[in-house]
């Protein structure tokens, strides 16, 4: 392969990377996977909702592992709220996410969520990931937690939400310069004795 569609190929694979592969997880859109050495179409699908409780699935294309999007990850109740039909957050909390769009839904079993917190951020509060941060400058990058905020990210809470509950899940939005994208769920009162002590 010569430089240049090493060049290009390295391009595509960074802005497929960027955009968080959102189409793969909407039910009716299309799906392309390409070959790793060739811009041909291995083949092109119709991408299908899947039924996974808080799964994950694999990106062929860009071998990238993610979470699944908020309409998947809980099965009760589910309601997808955007910038056009509002929803019951107020706006500060709905500019945290990606787009201002966010589901609704009530947890069917008990889900074990974490929080990046240090500095002047608590070991509680009201934003969570379904994701295990791999460390402060990834949790920081995935949650666009802006440094002028005081979140160092440097230590780790869980919490295990039980069924029942109602959570705001959907992809965390750019902020302070950060690209965001990571999982993210809002829960408005979280109970204390959900933390998970090691």
């Amino acid at each position: 392969m010569n430089a240049a569609k090493k060049i290009i190929l390295l391009l595509w694979l960074l802005i497929a990377a960027s955009l968080g592969n959102a189409s793969a997880l909407t039910p009716g859109a299309s799906e392309n996977r390409v070959w790793q050495k060739s811009f041909e179409t291995l083949e092109t699908r119709q991408a299908e909702p899947l039924q996974t409780l808080g799964g994950h699935q694999e990106n062929g294309s860009a071998g990238y592992d993610y979470a699944v999007d908020s309409l998947l990850a809980a099965d009760t109740g589910a309601i997808r709220w955007g910038p056009l039909n509002g929803g019951p957050l107020n706006d500060a909390v709905t500019s945290t996410f990606r787009g201002g769009s966010y589901t609704e839904s009530v947890l069917s079993g008990e889900t074990t969520l974490y929080r990046s917190y240090g500095g002047t951020a608590g070991e509680l509060g009201s934003y969570w990931t379904r994701t295990p941060p791999a460390g402060p400058l990834q949790a920081t990058m995935d949650s666009a937690l802006n440094p002028a905020w005081g979140n160092t990210a440097q230590n780790v809470s869980t919490i295990r939400v039980p069924s029942g509950t109602t959570i705001y899940e959907g992809f965390a939005a750019p902020q302070g310069g950060l690209l965001g994208g990571g999982s993210q769920v809002y829960i408005p009162k979280v109970n204390p004795n959900w933390l998970v002590h090691p």
